[in-house]
Parts: C-alpha cells; structure tokens; sequence
C-alpha cells in the first residue's frame, strides 16, 4: 500500500481509533525521536530560567518571537 492509500485509510478512521494509531505509530519511532520524558523536561525548563536569571540569556517579547517565526 502506498503512504497516500494509508493515510487515506486511517483518516477515514473514527476519532478515537485515529488518536490511539497516532500514539502507536509515535511509540514505534522508539527514543530517539526526540520525545522527552518529564523529568528531562523539567530539567531542560530549569536550565533555561537559570540562564535567563543569570543574563546568560535574553528572552524574547512575544512580539520580537512572533516576527522572528515569521
């Protein structure tokens, strides 16, 4: 079956059965797909605030973010 055939097929799927092939096909990329767990989140998140408390960094306004993501 090609790509476009299968993706055809599981958007013509009930919401629900969408949502858990979503979730399957995401657990089947394994860990290096760049899921992080909570706690690296978290500790990503600290090293941040700590670098913007330190000004190591400056943040953004969501103005400036906005017109950089442009």
């Amino acid at each position: 079956m090609l790509n476009a055939q299968i993706a055809h097929t599981a958007l013509s799927l009930p919401e629900e059965d969408r949502r858990e092939l979503a979730q399957q096909l995401i657990e089947s990329l394994g860990d290096d797909f760049g899921m992080l767990s909570d706690e690296e989140i978290v500790e990503e998140a600290a090293r941040r605030y700590e670098e913007l408390r330190s000004g190591a960094v400056q943040g953004l306004t969501l103005e400036e973010h906005a017109f950089a993501t442009r």
